[in-house]
């Protein structure tokens, strides 16, 4: 019989949201991924990826939350896979940075031919790469095509590399769970350029906004990331059990307290951009909200399985009216974020705020 472990309630003041065309969304995900062999039926209908995109970027356009989505369900199926026809092991790795670059070179030229039209691992790529630069311009699609490299090297980090302290799990970890290529496409939803994104404030909460997505997937995941035997780096639940000599309690409670400061500064340095950001950018920081919010709202869905473990199963907590910690994080990775704040006193950090 597997243990229940209730989570302590969170800090989250961000609304719900889902995109109105979240069935059409999802049913053309599901035939699109499918047409390239890629997983079984039943596991990409079980992987729910469809609601995962809606939730995370409801207000976008149709065209843009449809190519999220496909990008998402085609991860979550190389993930699934574990991308077993590329060899595993030291072949995988040679591999992988060579496909990085193929891939992020095609989303920003898609006649690049770098990628073979007929490997299904490399295919699906071309397809998107030609619907984004359709709908959109080159230097906004080029966004997004940095923003999956980020991902992408991310996500082999997690698997290749050393992570030892919080600093650097919280350094390599931002943008890891496909946060950078949502923010690029809620960026081209509203019609944000590269440069109107990359002030230190904007900076620092496209930052605050990915980092809290990945603690939220620790918290939910950590039951399973135990029972498969995961390395401490891969969570920062363990990570702290490893680094600090925490026991699960103590390190439950401290991520709690990190998220919620965190959050209060998102929420704090929201609010303040917002009031002289241009109709584009406020799009753009209500869109950010909906991206944690979103991501926390698909992890405790009933019908998505994928993060929870057999032995260990965490159940959610709630939300809590107020953060339980205040201040800033003196992480260096992060502590810069706080910097931005105009206003740089800590107390009632985070509470109130607008609901957007």
């Amino acid at each position: 019989m597997s243990e229940q472990v209730l989570l302590p309630p969170l800090y989250m003041p961000l609304p719900a949201a889902m995109h109105p065309e979240v069935d059409r969304i999802s049913a053309r995900s599901r035939q699109w991924i499918s047409k390239y062999g890629l997983g079984s039926p039943e596991k990409i209908e079980a992987n729910n990826i469809g609601e995962a995109a809606c939730l995370t970027l409801p207000l976008t356009p149709e065209p843009i939350t449809q190519i999220y989505c496909d990008v998402a369900n085609f991860a979550v199926v190389l993930d699934d896979l574990a991308l077993g026809g590329l060899g595993g092991g030291e072949g995988l790795l040679r591999y992988l940075p060579s496909y990085i670059c193929r891939v992020r070179y095609t989303c920003a030229v898609p006649g690049a031919r770098l990628l073979d039209a007929d490997n299904p691992i490399e295919a699906p790529w071309i397809d998107l790469a030609q619907r984004l630069h359709a709908g959109s311009s080159s230097a906004l699609a080029m966004q997004f095509a940095d923003a999956l490299q980020v991902w992408m090297v991310a996500m082999l980090a997690e698997e290749t590399g050393e992570v030892n302290d919080v600093n650097s799990y919280l350094g390599q970890r931002i943008g890891g769970v496909g946060n950078s290529a949502a923010e690029a496409l809620l960026a081209i939803g509203a019609g944000l350029g590269p440069d109107q994104r990359m002030t230190p404030a904007f900076r620092a909460l496209s930052d605050a906004a990915s980092a809290l997505t990945v603690i939220d997937n620790d918290l939910v995941s950590y039951g399973k990331e135990t029972t498969e035997g995961k390395p401490a780096s891969r969570n920062l639940i363990h990570l702290l059990q490893e680094q600090r000599g925490l026991d699960f309690q103590a390190a439950l409670d401290e991520t709690v307290d990190i998220h919620d400061r965190m959050m209060g500064l998102f929420v704090r340095l929201r609010d303040q951009e917002y009031t002289a950001a241009s109709p584009a950018m406020r799009q753009y920081l209500t869109g950010l909200g909906h991206i944690i919010r979103g991501s926390w709202d698909y992890y405790w869905r009933e019908s998505t399985h994928r993060y929870q473990g057999a032995d260990r199963v965490m159940a959610d907590g709630g939300f809590a009216d107020a953060p339980v910690g205040h201040g800033r994080l003196d992480e260096p990775a992060i502590s810069w974020w706080w910097d931005q704040l105009k206003n740089h006193t800590d107390v009632a950090e985070g509470e109130g705020g607008r609901d957007a």
